[in-house]
């Protein structure tokens, strides 16, 4: 009876907590843990200085109609709402608990929509109902003058990435800037790779990419440079390819290799 007592009081105190946890991730926009969290790194510091690269890098204006593929819990988000005026917000992601967090988290915030798009991927939504290499955003025609894709290509395969392009060129304006992340490999990397120098190593060769994990193809994906550049080229884009630090550079942009897409 005592054990089971004090069972009942733990549960009691866990319960407790989690409420408490709930009501002030909402009140603060940071997620609670129970929450999938991309990638390494503090939450907030991290968000911080994508937006930083975003001004920088990507000419981000707080008047933006800004698309964020790959939202996730808000982490590019959150240094948003404090910059955003006339500007709109809207996030997608594949993971619908987080999804629902934010939804409900930035109710205060009315420039600021999230929504859920199931596509199938083998790390975050396995058993997702769309193909990636399939959908359609749900955006209508010159939608955004601004885009975000950070950590998005790293997780895709060759035909996904050609329909996200494709998506890509139909919501962006004619005088939109589109921010996004890859894996980007060329001679020099190839080096740094031989010398042990690469965080990743993506030693298995995959159909027009390089895989870290082949068992699990989408963990990591990488590219070659003038692949990216090509793909850009006939999707209608200009792109600026900025290096990051996972390949070893010792000026990395950023971890992950930056390119910044304009309408051609």
């Amino acid at each position: 009876m005592k054990v089971a007592l004090i069972d009942a009081v733990r549960a009691q105190v866990r319960r407790v907590r989690s409420m408490y946890e709930e009501i002030r991730s909402t009140r603060t926009l940071l997620p609670p843990r129970r929450l999938h969290n991309v990638g390494d790194g503090d939450f907030a510091v991290v968000g911080q200085n994508y937006f930083d690269h975003f001004i920088r890098l990507g000419r981000l204006r707080a008047s933006d109609r800004i698309l964020d593929v790959g939202c996730g819990t808000g982490r590019i988000a959150r240094p948003l709402t404090t910059f955003l005026d006339s500007g709109t917000y809207d996030g997608l992601d594949i993971v619908e608990d987080s999804v629902r967090w934010c939804q409900k988290a930035y109710r205060r915030h009315r420039n600021f929509r999230f929504h859920h798009a199931d596509i199938r991927n083998d790390v975050y939504n396995p058993t997702g109902k769309y193909r990636a290499s399939e959908y359609r955003f749900p955006f209508a025609d010159r939608s955004f003058s601004f885009i975000g894709l950070t950590s998005v290509f790293t997780h895709m395969l060759p035909r996904d990435i050609e329909n996200y392009f494709a998506q890509l060129a139909r919501v962006v304006t004619a005088d939109g800037r589109i921010f996004a992340t890859f894996f980007l490999i060329d001679d020099e990397v190839l080096d740094l790779m031989a010398h042990g120098r690469a965080q990743l190593t993506f030693d298995y060769i995959g159909e027009g990419c390089r895989l870290n994990n082949r068992d699990v193809p989408e963990a990591a994906v990488g590219y070659r440079v003038d692949d990216v550049l090509t793909l850009s080229r006939r999707a209608g884009f200009r792109a600026s390819v900025f290096p990051g630090a996972w390949s070893g550079h010792s000026n990395g942009t950023d971890w992950q290799d930056v390119v910044i897409l304009t309408p051609s």
